[in-house]
């Protein structure tokens, strides 16, 4: 639960994506290599709701994965596919939901290597367009009403 303090207390009030992304800016790197991390960092997450989430910890083959409460909180199973394309069933019961914010913890198990987002904490700027990233070629980067992700 430490991890999910850290998590917590780094992303509040900023899409968590958005907000590992936006971290890596302070440290010089480019629109493309900040483009490029998102990519690699960013999961689909497949289910009775869709959504994204970021890989954001790695403990052994234990991949920790962050994304909304309200893309997990219908009951079901649910497939985390990485930008490689592999896919991790797991089910909605594994997931963990941080009380009072719309925030949620994932694990799976790969032997395979994936990046993980360095979290460093940031602050939201009143007013402050944020750029969106998410899983390439989602329905809501075209402009869709599509359920999910903040689209009601």
């Amino acid at each position: 639960m430490k991890l999910f303090s850290k998590i917590s207390a780094a992303v509040l009030g900023v899409a968590a994506t958005i907000a590992l992304v936006q971290s890596q800016i302070a440290v010089g790197l480019s629109d493309r290599e900040v483009g490029e991390v998102a990519q690699e960092i960013t999961v689909r997450i497949d289910g009775p709701d869709n959504g994204s989430g970021a890989i954001v910890g790695k403990e052994g083959n234990t991949y920790t994965v962050v994304t909304n409460c309200h893309v997990i909180e219908k009951p079901g199973t649910y497939t985390i596919v990485t930008h490689g394309g592999s896919r991790y069933t797991i089910n909605s019961n594994q997931g963990i939901c941080q009380p009072g914010v719309d925030l949620a913890m994932l694990r799976f198990t790969s032997t395979r290597r994936y990046r993980v987002a360095n979290i460093v904490p940031a602050v939201a700027t009143l007013g402050r367009q944020e750029p969106r990233r998410s899983f390439p070629g989602f329905a809501w980067e075209r402009g869709s009403t599509q359920k999910g992700c903040g689209h009601k």
